[in-house]
């Protein structure tokens, strides 16, 4: 044992002059007739290791390491020793003035049922003797637990509580925070406000269940304890305060509406089918919330926009889908984390602003905005698609806020064409793994004003198709293994890049942004682009006979045009092309889908354009060069290929209107090719005597 009595052996003499205006100023002006709790904030008061300590006036909040005129208490060795003047007294196991300190459990009635001393104290032990130890009662080493204590000021006294973590080992304890009721009446540790005449306080581990009508004028509950609010089919509502750190569930289809305030920060679970309605940041306080198959509705109000409608909770979804609805005309800001893993989070009905991470690593974490408003202001990295419904609009507002990992999310909108709803890409590029949508549905590149670009791909073996618009300064970029279809109507003026993969547009694009075909990627289908395109790998119109069309086109060396014909019924892609052609290289692949004896003089237009630029090459066939007025066997027909005729076949007629250059193929007679032979060789013949003779 050590002695730990200050007066006894480190102060000869204290003044306590703490003057009672003095304490009015410290309280903000509070007065005795208006009787409160009296709440410090959380402090986080360091409890040193050494012998001095810290010094603490919980009126004034001053705390120091050396001695002041005023203190109240002071702990030391990290807790293990707390010494305390006449004005603050703790509650002990008995009256002497250096029995020891009792640890009071949360809730626990502070008051005249406690028992206290009288002038300068002190506790502690070196041992597990003194108030820190494993025992009932003790401070346990290293946990929270609270000291009950009364205060003197200008000859009137307060019960009040301190929240502490104090050591036995030396460690650095902390004085976490504190509170007094300034009548003189009693007051339940733990609290901060005013819990009424009745409130219900549940110790660890206990259990209890009511309805709202029947749950108290509070409800103080200890950690591990454990409340359900009991609905059925009405709707609870609960106006008092919630303390401590346990569980409160939520039970019954009615649901449970909270209009107090919430310094609880424990777990508030919403059952299966049940509900969970607040309408500021107070009601829900710090809890941590888990909907199981279940929602939680913002009545929010656009006069509580900002601090009010900003929340910190963090929120999971354990089964099913978990609803946040906004009902009300606010904007309901979500600043804690929102998980779901292998769940459903769904969004419905009014204004969001996400800044927690949306974070969910298992297959189908999907994500759903039906008819709300949300925009996603930071990074997220949940696994599965997300699906924006009946007229909702996603505002990806952040690099990443359509994740990336642990892998793209496909993007799926209005996939019955009832809705209006939106995709808006702000402040950042995105990418996803495919993109869906009816034709009631549209994709912004820059909604804030400036250009941002969407990138679209991933590994999936099914093709994907978006009906809609898309529109803005930004571009799209095609990456990925798999095939990605535009067959709606889009005037995005941004560029289109090819990179990997199949992008098939069978919708008209009006944008004038360059289109690029890198090698081992494929543009095609049966729509029109009004770029520029640059092939650099595979041009194949449609899927099957189709038309495309460009505004211009040029083919790289390595490039490739693919084109299919059914020569049984003479018809065959066209590409039309409204500015001029260029031929820098590449192959032609010629693919018959069904074969037949055609009539001669059959034509069929390859590519339809306003002319030849430049010097042009020429495309290799069968792994030789295709010269032009050149003769070529495909199916049982002799075709004759021509880059520049003058005329058109007939596959696609109107398509070709106003061009003035063809490539054809055209079906001719065997004895052409045969008398071309004949002339070649007598060519030959000739220049052979000529060198002869020389």
């Amino acid at each position: 044992m050590f002695s730990l009595n200050r007066q006894s052996f480190k102060h000869s003499s204290i003044t306590l002059e703490v003057g009672w205006l003095c304490f009015l100023w410290c309280l903000g002006g509070a007065s005795p007739a208006g009787a409160a709790i009296l709440y410090s904030g959380v402090q986080d008061i360091s409890i040193p290791g050494d012998f001095d300590g810290v010094y603490l006036n919980v009126t004034t909040h001053q705390s120091s390491a050396n001695e002041f005129t005023g203190w109240d208490i002071n702990a030391f060795f990290g807790g293990l020793g707390i010494a305390n003047s006449p004005t603050f007294q703790p509650a002990r196991v008995g009256t002497g003035s250096e029995d020891l300190i009792r640890s009071i459990g949360f809730g626990t009635v502070i008051g005249s049922g406690l028992t206290y001393s009288t002038d300068y104290g002190g506790s502690g032990a070196e041992d597990e003797s003194g108030h820190v130890g494993p025992a009932d009662g003790q401070f346990h080493s290293g946990v929270k637990s609270y000291i009950g204590f009364t205060l003197t000021r200008a000859d009137q006294l307060f019960n009040g509580w301190m929240q502490v973590t104090l050591f036995a080992n030396g460690s650095v304890g902390q004085i976490h925070d504190w509170a007094y009721e300034d009548s003189g009446s009693s007051i339940f540790a733990g609290v901060r406000t005013d819990v009424g005449t009745a409130p219900r306080v549940i110790q660890q581990g206990a259990a209890q269940s009511a309805s709202a009508n029947d749950a108290g004028t509070a409800i103080l509950l200890d950690a591990g304890a454990r409340f359900t609010f009991s609905q059925g089919e009405t709707e609870g509502n609960f106006a008092g305060d919630i303390l401590g750190s346990g569980k409160i569930v939520v039970d019954g289809s009615g649901g449970l509406r909270l209009n107090g305030v919430t310094f609880f920060t424990g777990t508030a679970e919403v059952s299966e089918g049940s509900k969970l309605t607040v309408s500021e940041n107070q009601n829900l306080g710090n809890v941590a919330v888990e909907l199981d198959a279940s929602t939680l509705i913002f009545d929010s109000s656009s006069t509580n926009d900002g601090e009010k409608n900003t929340y910190a909770n963090a929120i999971t979804v354990t089964e099913q889908t978990g609803t946040l609805r906004n009902t009300g005309t606010g904007t309901v800001v979500l600043t804690g984390g929102l998980s779901k893993n292998g769940t459903v989070l769904a969004f419905a009905d009014g204004l969001f602003e996400v800044k927690g991470a949306i974070t969910g690593s298992a297959e189908n974490s999907d994500l759903v905005v039906d008819d709300s408003t949300v925009s996603l202001l930071t990074s997220n990295s949940y696994n599965g698609p997300t699906y924006i419904l009946n007229g909702g609009i996603l505002n990806a507002a952040s690099a990443g806020a359509l994740p990336s990992s642990p892998s793209r999310s496909a993007i799926i909108m209005d996939a019955s064409g009832s809705g209006l709803s939106e995709l808006r890409l702000s402040s950042a590029n995105q990418s996803i793994l495919s993109l869906a949508g009816a034709a009631s549905s549209s994709v912004n590149l820059s909604a804030d004003g400036s250009p941002h670009t969407l990138t679209m791909g991933g590994v999936i073996s099914n093709l994907s198709e978006y009906a809609g618009t898309i529109t803005g300064s930004g571009g799209l970029v095609k990456d990925g293994t798999n095939t990605q279809i535009l067959s709606g109507t889009s005037n995005f003026s941004g560029s289109i890049q090819v990179n990997s993969g199949g992008l098939l547009i069978n919708g008209v694009h009006t944008g004038v942004g360059d289109v690029s075909i890198a090698s081992g990627a494929t543009l095609g289908g049966s729509g029109k682009v009004a770029g520029s395109t640059t092939v650099g790998g595979t041009l194949s119109a449609g899927v099957s006979i189709e038309s495309f069309g460009a505004g211009a086109m040029n083919f790289m060396v390595g490039s490739t045009f693919s084109y299919e014909l059914n020569s049984q019924v003479l018809n065959g892609d066209l590409v039309h092309v409204d500015g001029s052609l260029a031929i820098s290289g590449g192959s032609i692949v010629l693919s018959e889908i069904s074969s037949g004896s055609l009539a001669l003089g059959s034509k069929l237009t390859l590519i339809s354009s306003s002319g030849l630029s430049g010097s042009n090459g020429l495309f290799n066939y069968n792994g030789s060069t295709l010269p032009d007025n050149s003769y070529f066997y495909l199916g049982p027909n002799l075709w004759f290929f021509n880059y520049n005729d003058t005329s058109g076949g007939s596959n696609f007629i109107d398509d070709q209107t106003g061009a003035s250059s063809y490539v054809t193929m055209t079906v001719v007679p065997e004895t052409s090719a045969a008398i071309l032979t004949l002339i070649g060789v007598a060519c030959l013949t000739l220049r052979r005597q000529r060198m002869v003779k020389s």
